[in-house]
């Protein structure tokens, strides 16, 4: 019986349970995340009795926020809470706007090749000069090779 005992205080001392906490700065949410035992990993490893900055034990678990985007919740008041519908708006038309301008910015840039890039070159030159006075592709590859 007291080996039996034993056993099972060993096991049950070994037993992990996991804790949700969330991460934030200031109101802005930063994810939530399983953990150990939430009394010792929250506390500062110098003064047990202050909890450390930016986390808040989350007894409701992550689980409970997934059906919500991220983007859309904040931390008040020691609460994980889901933002309005403006600030949710504002967020939309944010990203909207970053979209559309990374698009853009795409669009505007266009990566060709050294050689397309001398005929394009020698094309837009040679609609300008009168025959007789054309340049050739081969033309501009000799005077690269002879600046070198």
């Amino acid at each position: 019986m007291k080996k039996l005992l034993i056993l099972f205080l060993l096991i049950s001392s070994l037993t992990v349970y996991a804790e949700d906490v969330v991460k934030y700065s200031g109101e802005e949410y930063q994810g939530c995340q399983s953990i150990g035992d939430s009394r010792v990993w929250l506390n500062d490893p110098n003064d047990i009795k202050t909890p450390k900055v930016g986390y808040l034990y989350f007894p409701n678990g992550c689980k409970s926020i997934t059906s919500v985007d991220s983007r859309f919740l904040e931390v008040k008041d020691g609460k994980v809470l889901e933002k309005d519908q403006s600030s949710k708006d504002a967020i939309i038309a944010s990203d909207a706007l970053s979209a559309q301008t990374a698009k853009d910015l795409a669009d505007s840039r266009f990566e060709v090749s050294l050689e397309e890039g001398i005929i394009a070159l020698i094309q837009t030159i040679n609609k300008r000069l009168p025959d007789g006075q054309k340049i050739t592709k081969q033309e501009i590859i000799d005077q690269i090779k002879a600046n070198r």
